[in-house]
């Protein structure tokens, strides 16, 4: 609404006296110079009170730096977060090939993605990369959040399993702590004399005499505390030389092209004849365009 102005008038009537008449409408002020008495009210006045800041000046500038605030807090928010950006597609798609896959890598660097899972191999969509890695243990499976995952390394061809490798780190550090018992197993020649007793530094280690020993040494397993800390990196030493992700998905790629070459080749002419047959049915048609007669 806009508010109106009244004044008070005087009129002089024909008896010559004066009739006050109160209640005229005089001006009709606009609505933008209605003066608040709160929020109108200025704080801080310069140029010597020429230059006035209301308040209501100060409550908008706040508003906007609050909002700044929190549009810029969760930018970095959404930039800290992008490294582990592939549990949520992974979660947001609910198909048999999509798989949340963690992937730890050389550089110490932890990324989570959303890969393809078929046939027993998990690799990047079609084109991407040729990074392939073999799934052949259910145990490996993960289950974070609700959302099944797995995890792979850039260095090995096949998924972890995080547990096995906790086992197998703490059963390696028992043996290379305390190699008495099997000193003593080969002196009451329980053991042969040509199991080796050295430390397991490497998967080579292991696979010739390490998990033999093993199983000599601690015939009912060995004790594992029920919390254990996973280290990526430790059990890298445990890994086979030359058998990275990629290698394995070169593989299969040169695989893909050995059977590519064993098809037979169409040749120029089947490939061409399907493109000479429109052009000749476009020539008729506009060869037979010519001979029509155009008018009477």
């Amino acid at each position: 609404m806009i508010p109106l102005l009244y004044e008070t008038a005087v009129i002089m009537n024909k008896t010559g006296t004066d009739v006050e008449i109160a209640g005229m409408p005089a001006t009709i002020a606009d609505s933008s110079m209605r003066i608040h008495p709160i929020f109108d009210w200025s704080p801080i006045s310069l140029a010597g009170g020429a230059v006035t800041l209301p308040l209501w000046l100060f409550i908008t500038a706040g508003f906007i730096l609050i909002l700044l605030w929190v549009i810029l807090s969760w930018v970095f928010r959404i930039r800290r977060m992008r490294s582990v950006k592939g549990y949520v597609e992974a979660a947001g798609k609910g198909t048999q090939e999509d798989m949340q896959v963690w992937i730890f890598g050389k550089t110490k660097k932890l990324t989570i993605e959303c890969l393809k899972y078929w046939g027993g191999m998990v690799h990047y969509p079609l084109g991407v990369k040729i990074t392939k890695w073999r799934h052949a243990s259910i145990m490996s499976t993960m289950n974070i959040g609700g959302v099944p995952a797995l995890a792979v390394s850039d260095d090995y061809d096949h998924t972890r399993d995080m547990v096995s490798e906790i086992a197998l780190c703490v059963a390696g550090d028992s043996f290379n702590k305390d190699q008495s018992k099997l000193i003593q197993l080969i002196k009451e020649k329980k053991v042969p004399q040509t199991t080796a007793v050295s430390p397991i530094t490497c998967f080579s280690d292991y696979k010739d005499y390490g998990r033999a020993v093993l199983e000599l040494l601690y015939p009912e397993g060995i004790w594992i505390p029920s919390w254990s800390m996973f280290d990526a990196e430790k059990f890298r030493k445990y890994f086979p030389r030359g058998r990275d992700g990629d290698l394995s998905g070169g593989i299969f790629l040169r695989k893909s092209r050995k059977l590519k070459a064993r098809t037979k080749d169409i040749g120029i002419i089947s490939k061409l004849l399907p493109i000479g047959l429109c052009v000749l049915f476009v020539g008729i048609l506009v060869f037979g365009a010519m001979y029509v007669p155009l008018g009477k």
